[in-house]
């Protein structure tokens, strides 16, 4: 767990507990893909959509290097990505 965006020497590992479970991702996919003009192009398009359970956040304001219990200052929830990738 760490408060910024890349690592630290201060950042905390916590495994799975009664409190925290683990992250959990199903992702549904498919694509296409074509060659064009006698191989002198590709496309190729696809389709994603991701539900996530367990989600891990901060609290606001929290400062997980001086919180004695981290699992506290954790909120849970569940998530969802969707999108299209188109490439010529």
């Amino acid at each position: 767990m760490s408060n910024s965006t890349g690592g630290s020497p201060t950042d905390q590992w916590i495994g799975n507990s009664y409190n925290i479970r683990p992250e959990v991702a199903d992702q549904l996919s498919a694509g296409y893909f074509k060659s064009i003009n006698g191989n002198a192009y590709e496309l190729s398009a696809g389709i994603y959509y991701k539900l996530m359970q367990n989600q891990i956040d901060y609290k606001d304001g929290v400062d997980l290097n001086t919180t004695p219990d981290v699992e506290r200052e954790l909120l849970f929830g569940k998530g969802r990505a969707y999108g299209l990738e188109v490439m010529l």
